[in-house]
């Protein structure tokens, strides 16, 4: 008769703590308030694909291959038109005060006379060059500066599938954390429930020092987990962040 009595108290405050839990998460919970041991994860923060999104765009080396995109295609355009630096157009415009020293041939004095001029030159012409080697190997470096392009876009694609797969795995580490604080924090209330019982067992000399204490040990080790995969969801939360670039803004209650 008093076992059943105590299988009845134990139910009773059991059920008295969940409720309890419950009734402090509804007064409590707004847009922005988020409790991991009640609420679910995913119905907070933005969906999965939308996380994708924001981490490619504000991940700097994504924003480098798309520089380096650019880069490339203006090469392409470059290399096309290499071949116009071996034409061109020059001229020359000199003017000033010319002095020469001239010897006289026609007697054999070996005479200088010295005469100026006042002159103004000018030239203007067109250059072609021909240089063989730009001219076979125009279409080489063309497919030179294609190639290197295609390089990059599949190197930013690379990178693109590869933070698609962080944010994949923090995402699901995220909730895989939050789920095992839901677990610990369940166990973690059973035991508290069954110390109490167990400490009014003892009192009652109805177990003894060594059951108390192995009771109490099943305790303190679930206390700990519980902390544990805390701390592990709280960590996954700011590198989902970190990855995305998006804040969350939850007010997360961790009891």
């Amino acid at each position: 008769m008093f076992l059943v009595k105590n299988k009845v108290s134990f139910y009773i405050i059991f059920l008295l703590t969940i409720l309890s839990n419950i009734c402090h998460s509804q007064d409590t919970k707004n847009d922005n308030y988020f409790n991991p041991l009640t609420d679910d994860i995913t119905n907070k923060i933005p969906p999965l694909e939308i996380l994708i999104d924001s981490a490619i765009a504000n991940d700097p080396n994504v924003k480098t291959e798309l520089l380096q995109l650019a880069i490339d295609r203006y090469q392409i355009s470059s290399s096309k038109r290499n071949w116009t630096k071996s034409l061109g157009v020059q001229g020359m415009l000199d003017w000033g005060t010319w002095y020469y020293d001239d010897k006289d041939e026609l007697s054999n004095l070996n005479r200088f006379y010295l005469t100026t001029s006042m002159r103004t030159v000018y030239e203007a012409g067109v250059f072609i060059k021909m240089p063989i080697n730009d001219f076979y190997d125009r279409r080489n470096q063309i497919n030179i500066s294609k190639k290197r392009l295609e390089q990059t876009m599949i190197q930013k694609e690379k990178r693109i599938r590869e933070i698609r797969q962080i944010v994949i795995t923090e995402y699901n580490i995220l909730l895989k954390n939050q789920n095992l604080i839901k677990v610990a924090n369940s166990f973690q209330q059973y035991t508290l429930v069954q110390m109490r019982m167990a400490e009014n067992q003892f009192l009652n000399h109805e177990i003894s020092i060594a059951e108390l204490a192995r009771l109490k040990e099943i305790q303190k080790t679930g206390q700990v987990e519980l902390e544990k995969y805390k701390g592990d969801y709280i960590n996954a939360y700011m590198m989902l962040q970190e990855i995305t670039g998006i804040k969350f803004n939850l007010i997360n209650e961790l009891k």
